[in-house]
């Protein structure tokens, strides 16, 4: 070992890796715990869905505008209500609560549109009253994310063989 520096070994191997000084004032990508309180929070909420999202549910369960959709699914920080991960697209069903704090929701639209999600956002009046226009809504995005091309296609020989 040279002078001067300490005894590194490899992360693979049980070690902690170059850098490691102990805890970092940044948080880590992947948080166990974290994850694992989002996921039964979520699993709680999947349970005991609000009438409104019940609704809106019957109408994307199954494959039936084309992609899986999820419900209840984390993302982030958050939990969104509905998510189809293959076209990267959030449905939020916004009931009284977010009229409390419309910040919030920005802050939370901004955060998933910067990791590259599209997030559609309706009310509990609109998903009750309309809901064949909030899902012929959804239906149209749903087939305009499909039919985009790649934002960034691979180059000549580089694509799926």
């Amino acid at each position: 070992m040279k002078e001067g520096k300490a005894n590194s070994p490899s992360p693979l191997r049980g070690g902690l890796g170059r850098g490691w000084i102990g805890f970092s004032a940044v948080k880590p990508f992947f948080d166990p715990l974290r994850n694992a309180r989002q996921s039964a929070v979520a699993r709680k909420l999947r349970q005991n869905l609000s009438p409104v999202e019940q609704k809106i549910w019957l109408r994307l369960r199954a494959n039936a505008l084309g992609v899986k959709f999820r419900r209840q699914q984390p993302i982030l920080n958050y939990i969104t209500d509905f998510c189809c991960m293959e076209l990267k697209l959030v449905i939020e069903i916004d009931g009284d609560t977010h009229a409390i704090s419309p910040q919030k929701d920005r802050a939370r639209d901004l955060s998933l549109s910067q990791a590259g999600y599209k997030v559609l956002r309706y009310t509990n009046s609109q998903a009750v009253n309309e809901l064949d226009d909030v899902v012929e809504d959804i239906y149209r995005h749903v087939q305009r994310l499909l039919s985009d091309p790649l934002p960034n296609p691979p180059r000549k020989g580089e694509g799926i063989s």
